[in-house]
């Protein structure tokens, strides 16, 4: 959606809701947050708002978001597509799952960030894209200190105990917390 289509949307809504225009500063920050719209969607927003909500809402940008989502789900057709490609990197799921020790606490953090190897994370995250997330390659990562866990092996289950009970792997360094050492 183009700054002007946002202008015009929020001032309908504004309009219909007898309320007083917001500033050009508040309109810009929710234009922040709803810039992914499609200006193609904003009468069925409209449409969406005005039908559902007998008050003007408080937070106007989770309504846009509710409208959007209400138009896509009606207007299948209109969603973006978007092809599985394969990836040594993350397998395919676009999203790097990794870790690292923290010396303070004496324990590994978990971490996850869209793989910028095959950017299959726009399956996921097409709304927000790579300017809202920090995105980066499985050498990138490795460079910087982290372990990554193959998703295939989240979370690192070991085979079965002796005494009937399965812990965690050892060598990934997560704890055991159940079974016959609790």
């Amino acid at each position: 959606m183009k700054i002007e289509e946002w202008d015009a949307l929020a001032k309908r809504i504004f309009m219909y809701y007898q309320r007083r225009q917001p500033d050009s500063y508040q309109l810009t920050l929710w234009f922040n947050k709803i810039r992914f719209v499609p200006g193609t969607a904003a009468q069925y927003i409209y449409d969406y708002i005005t039908d559902q909500r007998d008050r003007m809402p408080t937070n106007l940008p989770k309504e846009i978001k509710a409208g959007w989502s209400g138009y896509l789900r009606d207007n299948p057709n209109k969603a973006a597509k978007f092809e599985k490609k394969p990836c040594p990197d993350c397998s395919g799921r676009g999203i790097l799952t990794f870790k690292r020790f923290d010396a303070l606490y004496g324990a590994d953090h978990e971490f996850s960030c869209p793989c910028g190897s095959c950017q299959n994370f726009l399956r996921h995250f097409a709304t927000r894209g790579q300017d809202n997330y920090a995105v980066y390659t499985l050498r990138q990562l490795e460079d910087l200190g982290y372990k990554i866990w193959p998703y295939r092996d989240y979370p690192p289950v070991a085979p079965q105990k002796a005494g009937g009970t399965a812990g965690l792997a050892e060598d990934v360094g997560v704890p055991f917390l159940g079974g016959e050492n609790a």
